[in-house]
Formats: C-alpha cells, structure tokens, sequence
C-alpha cells in the first residue's frame, strides 16, 4: 500500500492539485505515494551535510537546507571538506552516513528511525559518553570502522545488521570499553555477515530486551568481551555465538545452535538451551545439562561437579573427571589428541 494517495479529481481545470510535504521521513517518498490524474506531491529533500563552514554540527551553514536537523528529519552525510562532531545531544529522524564520518564526541545521538552506515561513512564512538540510540534498526555497511568504535553506548531497538563494504569486512569492529544494547520491545534479529576475532565484531552485549526475543538467525556473532542476558531476556537463533564470557540471569533464556566460550567465563542462571557447546580451555566446565558438548583446547578441563549431555560429548582437550560423573546421553569419543583422565575411584 501507500502512505499517501493524491488524486485530482477534476484534471481538467488546469490547475493542478499540489502537496507539499514538510518533515518528511523517509529521505524519498517515491515508494509510499500514489499520484492520480495529473496530481504531484513534493517530497522535501533531505537535509545533507555539506560540511561548508566548520564541523560543528548545529552550525547553520553546514546543511544543505541552511538549518539544524530536527527530530523528524532524515540526513544525509557524506565526505566535506569538514565533518560532523556534536557538541552536544542532538535528535534526528534516520541518518544515512553514507561517506566520510560522524563523530558523536561524548554525546547523545537519538534517531527515531533507522541508522545506516554506506559507501565510506564511518561513525567514530571514541569518547567515553558517547550514545547512539537508535529507534530502529541499525545497519553498517560502509567504510573501515577499525579503531573508531572503541568508547561509548550503541543502543538499538530494531535489528542490527552487517554486510561488507568499502572498509571489507571491517564495517563494524568495537573494542576498548565500546558496549551494545539490544532494547528493543519487539523481535530483533541480530546479523553479521563478515564476523570473527579478526574481523567485524562487538566488544561488550547486552541483551536487555524484555518483550520480545533477539535472534540470530544464520552465521556466526563473535563478541570479543562479555555477552550479558538480564532477567527475562532471550538470545536465540540458528546462528552461532562466540565471546569472551558468557553470564546470564534467572528468568532469561539462551537457546542459540552453537556457543563458543571458555568454560571458567560461562555463568548460566536461567534456561541454557544452546544446541551444540564448544569449551575452549579450562579447567572448569559448569555443572549444567548441555545437548552436546566438545571440550578443546588448554588448560585442560577438570569436572568440579557432575555433568550431562542429552546428546555427544567430544574431548579435543583434556577432560579429568576428579571423582565426579559425566553422563553421556549420546555418543562418546576423544578425537585426534584428546584424553579422558580416570584415576579416581569415584569417577
């Protein structure tokens, strides 16, 4: 359907029925109007930096319609001669960064709408302070985020994306002290499409959605810190999971297929419902009902209480039971170079 339906009803007049729409979001409208018998409707373009006199962003003369951007405005940034730094909190309706940068500088960025990174935008989150609230969705797809996501709060209510760019697949690498939110009060997907250790990735996630689960539908999210799911939270999904350490609430949920962590880093409080388990050195494996269970890498991992599996349990590492009980659903093998240490008579 459209969101807005002109018609003439009496084409012959010559005069022809004009709208003239102000404030608009989106940046186009040629998707959501219909224009019948000679009818026009003037879609008001959108505001664009033009970076013409400093890098201030609520001077003036640096946007193309000669005035400070307001909360039902979509932007448009691209490469200036300056670029924008707030200096202070500022409102918008959607932002398309779609070359040079942003630099929130310490301060508040609220869109009401969707926040995208294009071409070689980049935005630059580097000072402590720093917020990107973002209404809905988030999508970085632009230029080469290295080093400029490393301070500061994103918080998104819709879904996250990101894809490749002109910055490869580096389009979104937050380190430092650098932390996302996913607060949403619907469904949210959460999607990297060029995630590892080395490549697109978060620092610090929080789950802190409470109406509605955030999902990863397909591939691998790499989470170079801590992974935080409150009460009530859900993080769940086709898609995989690999971060520094893991803890989660009472009343919260995480049902991924596959998660990566250390096992000394897992902390589960709530219902732990994650298909395949991947325990990268030791020594502790906590004590919960996993589906299936691979244990890798050093140090190597000693049991501290009894564990169970619904389905495999694959030792890659070193497994020392210690005088407790690994009970094993379904199958049970040590691969190439893992040991099963026995040596208690209660194991």
């Amino acid at each position: 359907g459209f969101y807005l339906r002109a018609d003439d009803s009496n084409p012959s007049d010559g005069l022809t029925l004009t709208l003239n729409v102000v404030g608009a979001s989106p940046v186009s409208g040629a998707p959501y109007i219909q224009e019948v018998n000679g009818a026009v409707v003037k879609w008001p373009p959108a505001p664009t930096w033009t970076g013409a006199t400093s890098t201030d962003w609520f001077t003036t003369g640096n946007w193309s319609t000669n005035s400070v951007p307001t909360a039902s405005d979509s932007v448009v940034i691209g490469a200036a001669t300056f670029q924008p730094v707030l200096t202070g909190p500022a409102s918008v309706g959607a932002v398309n960064l779609s070359g040079g940068s942003l630099s929130l500088n310490g301060q508040t960025l609220t869109v009401a709408g969707n926040f995208i990174t294009s071409g070689t935008g980049v935005l630059i989150s580097a000072t402590a302070g720093s917020q990107l609230v973002v209404g809905g969705d988030a999508g970085f797809g632009g230029g080469d985020e290295t080093g400029q996501l490393s301070a500061g709060t994103l918080s998104v209510a819709g879904n996250f994306s990101q894809a490749a760019g002109t910055g490869g697949n580096n389009t979104f690498v937050a380190t430092g002290t650098h932390r996302t939110i996913f607060n949403g009060t619907g469904p949210q997907t959460l999607t990297l499409a060029t995630s590892s250790a080395t490549e697109s990735r978060f620092f610090d996630l929080a789950i802190q959605n409470t109406g509605g689960a955030v999902s990863i539908p397909s591939g691998i999210v790499a989470v170079s810190d801590s992974v935080l799911i409150p009460g009530a939270g859900t993080l769940n999904g086709a898609g995989s999971l690999s971060a520094g350490w893991v803890k989660t609430a009472v009343g919260s949920t995480l049902g991924i297929f596959q998660l990566t962590t250390s096992g000394t880093n897992l902390s589960v409080a709530g219902t732990y419902g994650v298909n395949q388990t991947i325990l990268v050195g030791g020594p502790t494996v906590p004590a919960l009902s996993y589906q299936n269970l691979v244990l890798t890498g050093l140090p190597a991992h000693s049991l501290t209480a009894n564990v169970a599996t619904t389905g495999f349990l694959t030792i890659q590492g070193q497994l020392t039971l210690a005088g407790h009980t690994a009970n094993v659903g379904g199958n049970f093998q040590t691969a190439t170079g893992g040991v099963l240490t026995m040596t208690n008579a209660a194991d």
